[in-house]
């Protein structure tokens, strides 16, 4: 009796065992099962944000309209000098606001709208006007920047009186409800240039570009100060300031430290030489892309002739955070090509429409009135997959 007892204990054992073995085998299946899909999410994931880093940094070649420039000197606006377009899109077509006036005289905004991206109609009415005699913006308003925010369009403009110093700009703001009536801040101008010239913002706050983003108004600049241990033109840099709002009225400029000292986003790089007389950035020009990376837009400045900065090139640098910013093309159009920019490029205007970035910017290859004179605004296009 007790030898077959002893056999049925040894044989409810090995039962156990078996029973065991194989439970733990299941769940080593189902552990390995879990490891599988837990690193096969992570390869997906991994090649996501490859992809997604992979497409932020290549560039693709941009194609420029052959019948540039789309809007030129014409019967309608007779000596008008056109610069400095900002361009939406909507359900409607395209809205441009632009910069106009005849040399030497005051500058407006006119407003144009189009269903073709290269041809357009100019409202004869001028758009936003300078102010009354004795204001801040008297002598003249251009470098329009428009965003829509809640159904209320946003117009940000560089301005300048007759009592300030020769082009030293400020930047104002005024509402819309459709694009076309304006009425400016009674608070403006809103952001100001002063006068220490070892700090950024000396000299100007011009040329402002914007964009509404993370539920803020993001406002670029150009802006200036000087650079120690020049005595030439090389003393003067130009660089592109941030100022950033709730209401799109009253904005606070971006400082990277503890100070009340603006701290410029981006500043001349290693592609632009000083030795070669470069003089910094200007005419910034902001889009978001759907992966929320910030795109910018903008012009190079040097003093060809060291006496006086041309804007001679178009760049383009990425951040993630619209803070600090990456070059990611430099000198992708330039002048001196003998065609209608020979002598100046500038004042980029950039939309993204699904994957194609589409540019207007503005250009002269001469002097007016000189008899080959020819100025205006042009067209181009990058696909950016």
């Amino acid at each position: 009796m007790q030898s077959g007892g002893k056999h049925l204990t040894e044989a409810k054992k090995n039962e156990n065992l078996n029973l065991f073995c194989i439970k733990l085998n299941t769940f080593l299946d189902s552990l390995m099962k879990y490891l599988f899909y837990i690193l096969l999410l992570i390869i997906v994931f991994s090649s996501c944000k490859k992809e997604e880093y992979t497409v932020e940094q290549k560039s693709s070649e941009w194609l420029e309209y052959e019948h540039n420039p789309i809007i030129k000197l014409n019967k309608n606006f007779n000596n008008i000098l056109w610069d400095n377009p900002c361009v939406l899109k909507d359900s409607s077509g395209y809205k441009m606001w632009l910069s106009g006036g005849e040399q030497g005289k005051k500058r407006s905004i006119y407003y144009a709208s189009s269903n073709i991206e290269t041809r357009w109609l100019i409202d004869t009415t001028v758009a936003l006007e300078p102010g009354f005699p004795g204001s801040w913006d008297d002598k003249e308003v251009r470098s329009p920047a428009v965003v829509v925010v809640d159904s209320v369009y946003h117009l940000y403009y560089a301005g300048f009186g007759s009592n300030s110093m020769p082009r030293q700009y400020s930047i104002g703001h005024a509402v819309s409800y459709d694009g076309l009536l304006w009425h400016k801040d009674p608070e403006n101008p809103i952001i100001t240039y002063h006068n220490d010239k070892t700090k950024w913002g000396y000299y100007q706050a011009n040329a402002p570009g914007v964009m509404f983003y993370e539920n803020k108004f993001y406002l670029y600049y150009s802006t200036a100060k000087e650079r120690v241990g020049y005595d030439d033109v090389r003393k003067l840099q130009q660089g592109i300031a941030l100022a950033i709002s709730d209401d799109g009225r009253k904005f606070t400029n971006y400082t990277n430290n503890d100070s009340s000292e603006i701290s410029p986003v981006l500043v001349l790089s290693e592609n632009y030489p000083l030795e070669e007389y470069f003089a910094g950035y200007s005419t910034p020009s902001p889009i978001v892309d759907a992966v929320g990376t910030v795109h910018l837009f903008y012009d190079v400045t040097q003093y060809q002739n060291k006496t006086d900065w041309q804007q001679v090139a178009l760049a383009h640098a990425t951040s993630r955070d619209g803070l600090g910013f990456k070059e990611k093309e430099y000198s992708f159009f330039t002048n001196g090509q003998e065609d209608w920019k020979n002598y100046e490029i500038r004042s980029p205007s950039v939309i993204l429409d699904g994957d194609v970035f589409k540019m207007w910017f503005a250009g002269n290859n001469e002097f007016f009135p000189e008899s080959n004179f020819t100025q205006g605004i042009g067209y181009a296009t990058n696909s950016s997959k």
